[in-house]
């Protein structure tokens, strides 16, 4: 009776063993389960470049911000919404590319919503809606960058990604049309005008329209600059109804006669429709 009692405290300290192993092993199983599911996501392509990876938690996050941002209209939906595109992709930041420019790109669109996040604070300002409207205009013209290097392909909700590539191709555009018109008035003329006045003088600014559009009106600020470069005077011009290929001449009058050297700055335009 002795040897079946041992032998039975045997057979149950085994089974209690066992069952201890197999408890471990669930949880070890589980531990490297969630591993894969938090690095699944960021695995690098065979070459160590993280591009297509990339790509693949945008997609995702995109649609993840859709979901939360479709449903409601609020400052915690939209925190909650800007917060899943950042958890998708913000490690990208410090990853490398095979592509320079997409990573260029993938930079650029999550500083633009991290951009949006940190404008979140000013909620319920009279200058929220402008200060969001920029940083989602940094973020879709980022966005359009990286569509054309990398077809971007959702799940779902592809209205969505057609509005916000319509928004980048918009800024692009926009952009790229002050930058024809920066240079446009940097090669503006300006001409002093013979005038008996003795304090100031009327002066002629002649502009030659090579932008490619057609403008109601197109307003800038001349500024007049002394020998050491100190805006001495400055003077708002406007050129209404200037045609592509056209030259206008403006004739301000500037308050003073101790300038040397001139600046126009962009002010406001409107294209003819």
């Amino acid at each position: 009776s002795i040897i079946i009692i041992i032998l039975i405290n045997k057979k149950e300290l085994l089974l209690k063993m066992r069952s201890k192993i197999l408890k471990s092993l669930a949880v070890i199983t589980c531990f490297a389960m969630t591993i894969l599911v938090l690095v699944g996501c960021s695995k690098a392509d065979k070459d160590g470049y993280y591009d297509n990876a990339f790509m693949t938690a945008l997609e995702k996050g995109l649609v993840a911000r859709w979901k939360i941002s479709d449903k409601e209209d609020s400052k915690s939906s939209y925190k909650k919404a800007v917060q899943a595109e950042l958890d998708s992709v913000e490690e990208y930041q410090d990853k490398k590319f095979k592509n320079t420019q997409l990573k260029a790109a993938a930079l650029d669109y999550i500083n633009g919503l991290k951009e949006q996040k940190s404008v979140l604070k000013y909620w319920g300002a009279d200058d929220f809606d402008e200060r969001w409207s920029a940083a989602y205009d940094k973020r879709t013209a980022a966005l359009v960058a990286i569509n054309k290097i990398h077809k971007i392909k959702v799940s779902e909700k592809q209205d969505n990604l057609s509005e916000l590539l319509g928004n980048g191709k918009s800024v692009n555009e926009k952009e790229n049309l002050k930058k024809k018109i920066d240079a446009m008035l940097a090669k503006a003329k300006v001409e002093r005008d013979d005038s008996e006045d003795l304090d100031g003088e009327y002066v002629n600014i002649i502009i030659k329209n090579n932008t490619g559009k057609d403008y109601s009106f197109l307003t800038a600020t001349v500024k007049f600059k002394d020998k050491d470069g100190v805006v001495v005077d400055s003077q708002d011009v406007t050129a209404e109804g200037l045609a592509d290929g056209e030259t206008t001449r403006l004739r301000p009058y500037v308050e003073t006669k101790d300038w040397e050297t001139y600046q126009l700055v962009l002010n406001s335009y409107e294209l003819k429709k």
